[in-house]
Formats: structure tokens, sequence, C-alpha cells
């Protein structure tokens, strides 16, 4: 039986009918698959000092492209506005920094591996530079991680706070 005349053959009705619908079927599951891949942890920052908009400040983005722990520059300009966004893929590991003119620094670094990789998550960063110690810590280090109880990414506080003091370079 030639394809023409399995298509156009009245008997062939219910095979043509389970064969469609297995098509969409896969087509279905491979459209989800593609989505949870392509699934992003959106992080969206906002920076100012004594309570006003800041900018003019050197933005760097790591990440760690082999996922040994070193971090290559895969980013950097100038921040032209105070509120900036940045995509993440899931499964890696990344670092913004966040350069004053005064080489004040504050960093992030983010670990975006977790189970749920299926949606689109948004974290948001409020970075004010007139909280920062310049004379103590003039190289601050915050961690974002996965959080399983709140099933969100958030804030990991830092047990040693030597590690304040370690500068991305």
């Amino acid at each position: 039986m030639t394809m023409k005349n399995f298509f156009y053959n009245p008997s062939n009705t219910n095979t043509r009918l389970a064969v469609m619908i297995t098509v969409m079927a896969l087509m279905m599951i491979v459209s989800m698959q593609l989505n949870a891949q392509n699934a992003n942890l959106y992080v969206t920052t906002e920076t100012h000092t004594n309570g006003k908009a800041f900018k003019g400040y050197m933005v760097t983005v790591y990440e760690d492209l082999l996922g040994n722990g070193d971090f290559t520059p895969i980013d950097q300009f100038m921040a032209t506005s105070s509120k900036n966004r940045f995509d993440m893929k899931y499964n890696s590991a990344y670092m913004i920094d966040f350069a004053t003119p005064a080489d004040l620094h504050y960093t992030v670094q983010f670990d975006t591996h977790t189970a749920s990789t299926s949606e689109d998550r948004d974290f948001e960063i409020d970075v004010d530079f007139s909280k920062l110690d310049v004379n103590e810590y003039p190289n601050t280090i915050e961690m974002v991680s996965f959080n399983d109880e709140e099933q969100n990414f958030a804030f990991r506080p830092l047990v040693d706070s030597k590690v304040q003091q370690a500068a991305v370079k």
C-alpha cells in the first residue's frame, strides 16, 4: 500500500486518526521538554546610594562554564541605568560583580542548580552601596541558591566572615 492509498483510503480512518494523535502527543512532549530546557532564572537588580538611583558603575558577569569552580567573564559593561536584568541558565553557577569608581565591589554568586527546572523564576536584588562598609569590607560577597523549603531562590548566609574580604578579580 502506498502512502497515497493510506491517506485516501476511507477504511484507514481509525488508523489515520491514531497516527495523528500519536504524532500530536509526541510533538507536545518534545515541546514541553524544550520549554523545560529553556527555562531560566531572571535576575533583576536595582542599585542606589543614599536613596538615589545609582549608575555609572562597572558590571562584570562571570559563569562557571566548565562546572569546575573557575569563573570566566562572559559580559562586562558600564551601567547606564540603575536597573539591570540578567538571564541565567539553570544548573550552572554565575557571579555578578558591581564595581564603583571608588573600587567598592558588591558581588553576588548564584548557584542555579535545582531539581525543578521546568519554569522560569524571577529574583530581585536591591543593591544599596551606601550601606556597604568600604573600610571593613571593600569587597562584599553574597550567595544565592535554591532553597528547598521555600521552593525558590534565596540568599544563603555566609558562615565565614573572612569570605567577605575575598575580592573577585
